[in-house]
């Protein structure tokens, strides 16, 4: 009804309005979903922050346009999570699919689309843009998270990455395409690796315009990451016990210094 009454009104928005009291019983609240990430995710504060910066910023933003009667198709809400293996980028990725879900912006917020670069890059030219093009369309409605999309191009190769440009170009291609709207991509990587693949094209970076930064874990999250999993396994630690922890504290300080450091990955090792 909305829509017929409104002919400049965007069809991909999905008001609150829009929705019947039974939908809305199950539409999650954005305050739900942070509230759970902060109780729930162990470190990583400084994340947990600008998540929930972000979240109140969109929930504005689509606030104030629904209120004037702005589209919401030009707004861009594509990301880049770089950081180490192990810093959570995954499990962040699942809480964004849901916060954008309460925004309306994807439709399934119940789960993400889950690929690696290598996964997209074919065997001979072609095949690439193929793969990408099939990605989007089996990704229609919900979060796409891309892990170490740099291995779809290497700009350090010694002959010319004609496969890696094509994926690139079909990945521009399908993030400008207007019938992609409803898809949100997420790119996750380590920083370096993840500028080289940036600069690839001029138009791939500007696709991005949020970048979140994952920093390792430190020693005492590592701990109380151990017993999280330790506790899942129906552990209990007795006071003789805590002499032991700040044995693994110090373990886990010393590894922290590695460049291959895995933070919570690790941990379950």
């Amino acid at each position: 009804r909305r829509l017929l009454k409104d002919n400049e009104a965007d069809p991909l928005a999905i008001w609150t309005s829009d929705l019947d009291d039974k939908q809305q019983a199950n539409t999650e609240s954005i305050d739900d979903i942070l509230d759970e990430l902060e109780q729930k995710f162990i470190g990583l504060q400084s994340v947990k922050d600008e998540i929930r910066e972000l979240a109140y910023e969109f929930e504005d933003e689509m606030g104030r346009s629904r209120r004037l009667g702005i589209s919401q198709k030009s707004k861009l809400h594509h990301m880049l999570f770089v950081g180490g293996p192990g810093t959570g980028k995954t499990t962040i990725a699942r809480y964004m699919s849901r916060v954008f879900k309460a925004l309306g912006v994807v439709t399934h917020g119940d789960e993400v689309y889950e690929c690696r670069g290598l996964d997209l890059k074919g065997s001979f030219l072609g095949q690439t843009k193929d793969r990408v093009n099939e990605l989007f369309e089996n990704a229609a409605g919900k979060v796409v998270l891309i892990d170490e999309a740099y291995s779809l191009y290497d700009p350090e190769s010694n002959a010319q990455d004609q496969y890696g440009q094509e994926a690139i170009d079909a990945l521009v291609g399908c993030i400008t395409d207007t019938t992609n709207q409803d898809i949100v991509l997420i790119l996750a990587g380590y920083p370096k690796k993840m500028d080289s693949f940036l600069n690839a094209n001029p138009g791939l970076s500007r696709r991005f315009p949020t970048t979140i930064k994952f920093p390792n874990y430190t020693a005492d999250e590592c701990v109380e990451i151990f017993k999280m999993f330790a506790s899942q396994e129906r552990y209990e630690f007795e006071d003789q016990v805590q002499d032991c922890l700040a044995t693994l504290e110090d373990l886990f300080e010393s590894l922290s210094r590695r460049s291959d450091f895995g933070n919570a990955g690790e941990v379950a090792n």
